[in-house]
């Protein structure tokens, strides 16, 4: 165990200080996003309720590690900052699951029927596999220290675990929405605006998961005086707080997006009879890019 602090834990100490202070405002980010959706439309959503509990998961982990750092610089043997980093990291990546399937299940399940079946199961065992790090270090507070070794092994095979189950559910999502893309792209057929959002910052969202789960595992490898444990594990964090950010600018983005077609309904119902169409025209046009030929027949017609 190294006795004093080394420049690694004080760069790990400034990039979990920055990483806290980015997601708090992502946080509020979202809750004004919430604030701000259409009257009459449900808040607690599963995506806006899990989108909350990732980001306060994230300022939890950030804080611990802190608390961590400061107190033993083998953070392990910190006792609870270390079991509720830990709890807390399993937190977000139950969340984060819950978040993406929340915004993907429709076009996963139109694009692969198998993959959607797949992705489901795993969906429903999300808890079991990312909590099942937490379970060794609970046993730790009530079974002998001659025990410690063999737990902190099982708590490390229960983290890569959890990373492959992470890793499994993202290749999943990530082939679902290339195939959706792609697929769309070689019909030529127009994709809906929300629809290209979500694959687009789900993509973002699977990729950043990939680094996080394999620097995570990396960090995995050192020994308990790793020098570079600590920044390896804040470097994790920020991807996550990375990650938070990414599904509060798709939220946004669909709010925008959820704006526009709400001002071509007004043009709409606002414009006299004979005009109603040209007026859609010009506006979808201005706001969605173009407007399809047979839309246009039938506002036509």
């Amino acid at each position: 165990m190294r006795t004093a602090i080394i420049w690694q834990d004080t760069g790990a100490i400034s990039t979990c200080i920055a990483s806290t202070a980015l997601t708090s405002f992502e946080l509020l980010g979202a809750l004004y996003l919430v604030f701000m959706e259409r009257e009459g439309r449900k808040k607690l959503t599963a995506f806006n309720v899990s989108l909350g509990i990732s980001a306060v998961s994230v300022i939890l982990a950030n804080i611990c590690l802190i608390l961590g750092i400061a107190g033993n610089h083998d953070r392990r043997k910190t006792g609870s900052p270390y079991f509720f980093e830990v709890a807390s990291i399993a937190t977000f990546q139950m969340c984060y699951i819950y978040v993406c399937w929340s915004r993907s299940k429709g076009t996963a399940k139109m694009t692969s029927p198998t993959l959607f079946r797949t992705a489901n199961v795993l969906v429903i065992l999300a808890p079991i596999a990312c909590y099942l790090p937490v379970i060794p270090l609970i046993l730790y507070y009530f079974l002998d220290a001659s025990y410690e070794f063999k737990l902190r092994i099982t708590a490390n095979m229960s983290s890569v675990f959890a990373g492959v189950f992470a890793s499994t559910f993202d290749s999943i999502l990530l082939t679902t929405f290339v195939t959706f893309l792609f697929r769309n792209r070689l019909e030529t057929e127009e994709i809906s605006k929300d629809a290209y959002i979500a694959a687009q910052h789900g993509i973002l969202a699977n990729t950043l998961s990939f680094i996080a789960v394999g620097l995570y595992c990396a960090s995995l490898l050192f020994g308990k005086d790793g020098d570079w444990q600590n920044m390896i594990v804040s470097g994790v964090l920020f991807l996550c707080q990375s990650i938070v950010l990414n599904w509060v600018v798709m939220k946004f983005r669909l709010h925008k997006l959820e704006e526009q077609e709400d001002s071509v309904i007004v043009y709409g119902r606002n414009s006299r009879g004979e005009k109603y169409g040209d007026i859609v025209k010009v506006v979808e046009e201005e706001v969605l890019g173009r407007v399809s030929d047979t839309t246009m027949r039938s506002l036509g017609s």
